[in-house]
């Protein structure tokens, strides 16, 4: 009977018959922590998550703070890519040639002359002013092949004496007076002179 109450009752492997048993209290007691742990954990990856959206959410918020007062005026004016910068160089062959709306009127002019051969562009070498207008010249005559020629005295007599004119589309003179042999030019502004070659074929 005694062997019995060990098992049932009091004895070494349990409490009392109607109590716990020790083995399964300590079972528990371990998994406690452990579930515990595992919960915290969750929490602080969560925190971390809500974190780092809120962050992103945050700087998005600064950049468009910053980006709409500058992007939004040129949605409404359509003044974004080649609107924009056909704009500026209108306002430097106007200043520089008294050509308005150079951008539209230069190609246009352009667009009459020979397909073959490139368009020669003669600018004065170390004058700024003149080579710039040259550039902006070049820029508004793409795609159209262009060969710009840079002059070290004010005449052009020497560097254009060699020019086969059925090589050519034609001379554009910047800040330069074309040469007497060539013919009459064309005035395109106060700076700009257009020599339209003949073909001799």
């Amino acid at each position: 009977m005694a062997e019995l109450a060990d098992a049932y009752g009091s004895g070494p492997y349990g409490a009392t018959r109607g109590g716990s048993s020790p083995l399964v209290s300590n079972l528990l007691d371990d998994q406690t922590p452990v579930g515990c742990n595992v919960s915290r954990k969750l929490t602080h990856m969560q925190l971390r998550l809500y974190i780092h959206i809120g962050l992103w959410c945050a700087l998005f918020a600064v950049f468009l703070a910053f980006a709409i007062p500058i992007v939004g005026p040129a949605l409404v004016e359509n003044q974004i890519g080649p609107a924009e910068v056909n704009r500026s160089i209108d306002a430097y062959i106007l200043a520089l040639t008294g050509i308005e709306h150079g951008s539209e009127k230069l190609p246009d002019v352009f667009s009459r002359l020979p397909k073959a051969g490139p368009l020669i562009i003669v600018v004065r070498k170390d004058d700024s002013q003149s080579e710039f207008l040259g550039m902006m010249i070049g820029y508004v005559s793409w795609p159209r092949e262009i060969k710009l020629i840079k002059l070290a005295t004010p005449t052009a007599e020497k560097e254009l004496a060699g020019i086969n004119p059925d090589s050519i589309s034609g001379l554009v003179f910047c800040l330069v007076d074309p040469p007497a042999w060539l013919g009459k030019p064309i005035r395109l502004g106060s700076s700009i002179f257009l020599v339209p070659l003949p073909k001799t074929g």
